[in-house]
């Protein structure tokens, strides 16, 4: 293996490790989900969904909450902090069942950044972010382990095909 390829997967590694953002939380507590959406255009429509729930929305936003589509067990117990940049979860009254890992696809008006389809998402496109929350004791270690096990997998897969499109780019050119 000669240096570029060394430094090449190095890299990729990097990538899978990186973007790592992982939040605690107490049952009953609230906790605010950050995410920045990147400049470029005025905030239009802001999905966030939790990855192992497919059919429904957290939340919705249109110019306003839309309530329709979202999940019954975070009706009343979610809102968007919307203010420049800022489109942050406030998810309250935080349950054991909340845990997951949850994605926010956000269209921008004027926007130059592209929309690929998603199934299932009115926006489509990459998430602007993605968190996973853990709900427990703190402390615990082997819900720690369990859950850094789930997580590193899911990072891992994402990460795979991204650092495999990045090999194949740097081997046919």
């Amino acid at each position: 293996m000669d240096t570029d390829q060394r430094l090449l997967l190095f890299l990729c590694l990097l990538l899978v490790f990186a973007d790592q953002r992982i939040i605690s939380v107490e049952p009953g507590h609230d906790v605010t989900l950050p995410c920045e959406v990147p400049d470029g255009g005025t905030v239009a429509v802001v999905e966030w969904r939790r990855t192992d729930l497919k059919d429904r929305y957290v939340l919705l936003y249109r110019n306003k909450v839309d309530p329709r589509y979202q999940l019954q067990s975070y009706r009343d117990r979610v809102d968007l902090q919307i203010k420049n940049r800022n489109i942050s979860l406030i998810l309250k009254n935080v349950i054991p069942d909340d845990e997951g890992t949850y994605e926010c696809r956000v269209f921008q008006r004027n926007s130059p950044r592209q929309q690929r389809s998603v199934p299932g998402s009115v926006i489509g496109g990459d998430p602007v972010c993605s968190i996973s929350l853990r709900v427990g004791p703190p402390g615990t270690p082997e819900k720690q382990n369990q859950y850094r096990v789930k997580n590193t997998s899911e990072r891992l897969r994402s990460s795979l095909y991204l650092c495999m499109l990045v090999l194949l780019v740097f081997v046919y050119f």
